[in-house]
Parts: structure tokens; C-alpha cells; sequence
């Protein structure tokens, strides 16, 4: 069975990325969670085609995610929140 979570500890804390598909179209996608303090989960979502093409570009780039690059999808939250990193 492959992988479809990782999680990450970086400087804002905690970063669930999980690869699953779109609910409204089944699009490949790999979500990015966080939780900045005071606020609930915040969610930020990269979808891909739902092709095949785009099921491997998904599955490639979910495989070579760092802790860096999950802080990096998250930080748009951080800032639109007025949370400081």
C-alpha cells in the first residue's frame, strides 16, 4: 500500500499533507492542513487533472514533499490570518 499522509513539524507547527482525490470531480489532489493558534484547521489544496498525467504528476509531486515545502503551501494561512511565523 502506498503512502497517502505525511506529517510535518515546522516552524508553525504541525502540516498534515494527505494525497486523495477531489470530492466534486475526483481530481487528484494533496491537501495541506494546519492549525494556527486560536483559529480551527485551515485547509489549502493543490488539484491536479484528472487524468492520468495528472494522477502521476500528483503522486510525484506528494512523493518528494519536504517539511519545507509543506510550510511553503501553508504560509498564505499564516498571513491571511495575521499570524506571525
Amino acid at each position: 500500500m502506498s503512502q497517502f499522509a505525511k506529517l510535518f513539524e515546522t516552524k508553525v507547527g504541525e502540516v498534515l499533507c494527505v494525497l486523495d482525490m477531489n470530492g466534486e470531480n475526483d481530481a487528484p489532489e494533496i491537501t495541506f492542513t494546519c492549525k494556527p493558534e486560536d483559529l480551527g484547521l485551515c485547509s489549502t489544496k493543490i488539484t491536479f487533472e484528472d487524468t492520468d498525467a495528472g494522477a502521476s504528476s500528483a503522486q510525484r509531486n506528494f512523493d518528494s514533499l519536504t517539511a519545507e515545502a509543506a510550510l511553503q503551501a501553508v504560509l498564505p494561512i499564516y498571513e491571511l490570518t495575521g499570524h506571525p511565523l
